[in-house]
C-alpha cells in the first residue's frame, strides 16, 4: 500500500535516508521523481526517505510517496531494487550499494544469495566481496566510474590496483575518449605490467614509470585499430 503526503505534513528529516545510493542526474531519475514521486518507507512507524533525493528541489509542498507494506529494511531493498530497475536506474554501482546494504541487515548467506539473484547477479562469494568493496569507495570515485560507464569487469581490475594507479587511469580516461572495450584492455594491460613485476623496472622511479605509462597508453590509443596488445608490448619499456 502507498500513500502520498506533503513534506510539510510529515515529521521527516530531509537529511536522513534509509540507504546510501549514488545516483546520476539524468532523464531516467527525473522521470522517476515525476511519475513515482520521492520514495519513502514507513518501517515500525517511522517514515524515512528511501535514499537522499539528490537533484531534487525539495519544498514543503513537495509530495513524497510512502510505501507502507515493507516490514523491514530487507524487504524495502527488494521494493527499491525493483523500482530502480523499472526506471532504468540500475547500474553496477547501485547493485553494489543495494547488495552491501542487504548484507548489513542479513547474516544469512542464503538470503544474501537470493537478493543477488533478484539483482540478476551470479550468486557467488566473490561478487558479495566485490560489491562490499565497491560500495565502500568514496562517493566521488563512484560517480567517476558511472560517468565513464565502466563495467563490472573493468572496476574489478581497477580495485586490485594501487590508489595511485587507479587515479591515473581514471584521469586518463577523462582525457582520452576510449571506447568501453578499449578502457578494459588498457586497464588489463596496466594490470599485467604490474603483475609481471615491471613496476620497479626503472630503479623505483615512479614518475618515470608514470610518464612511460602515458606514452604507452597514448601509443595504444593511436594504433588500436592495427594490433593494440602486440604493439604496446613492443613499446620502449
Amino acid at each position: 500500500m502507498e500513500t502520498f503526503k506533503k513534506i510539510e505534513d510529515l515529521n521527516i528529516d530531509v537529511n536522513e535516508a534509509l540507504f546510501n545510493l549514488t545516483l546520476e542526474d539524468n532523464d531516467n531519475l527525473q522521470k522517476y521523481y515525476y511519475f513515482a514521486k520521492i520514495p519513502a518507507f514507513r518501517i515500525q512507524g517511522i517514515i524515512q526517505f528511501a535514499f537522499y533525493p539528490y537533484f531534487m528541489d525539495l519544498k514543503n509542498e513537495s509530495y513524497i510517496r510512502i510505501i507502507e507494506d515493507a516490514p523491514d529494511r530487507k524487504r524495502a531493498l527488494y521494493v527499491l531494487a525493483e523500482e530502480l530497475e523499472k526506471f532504468g536506474l540500475m547500474s553496477v554501482i547501485i547493485q553494489a550499494e543495494l547488495a552491501s546494504e542487504f548484507n548489513k541487515y542479513s547474516g544469512d548467506i542464503l538470503e544474501i544469495r537470493d537478493f543477488l539473484k533478484f539483482l540478476k547477479v551470479k550468486q557467488i562469494r566473490e561478487n558479495i566481496d566485490f560489491f562490499i568493496s565497491l560500495s565502500s569507495q568514496e562517493r566521488e570515485i563512484k560517480k567517476k566510474y558511472m560517468a565513464l560507464s565502466l563495467r563490472k569487469d573493468a572496476i574489478e581490475i581497477l580495485l586490485m590496483l594501487d590508489k595511485e594507479i587507479q587515479d591515473y587511469l581514471i584521469d586518463l580516461f577523462f582525457k582520452i575518449n576510449f571506447s568501453l572495450n578499449d578502457k578494459i584492455q588498457v586497464i588489463q594491460w596496466i594490470f599485467d605490467i604490474i603483475k609481471k613485476k615491471k613496476k620497479y623496472a626503472y630503479g623505483g622511479n615512479k614518475s618515470y614509470y608514470i610518464r612511460k605509462k602515458e606514452y604507452c597508453c597514448r601509443t595504444y590509443y593511436n594504433i588500436f585499430e592495427k594490433s593494440p596488445i602486440s604493439a604496446v608490448d613492443g613499446a620502449d619499456l
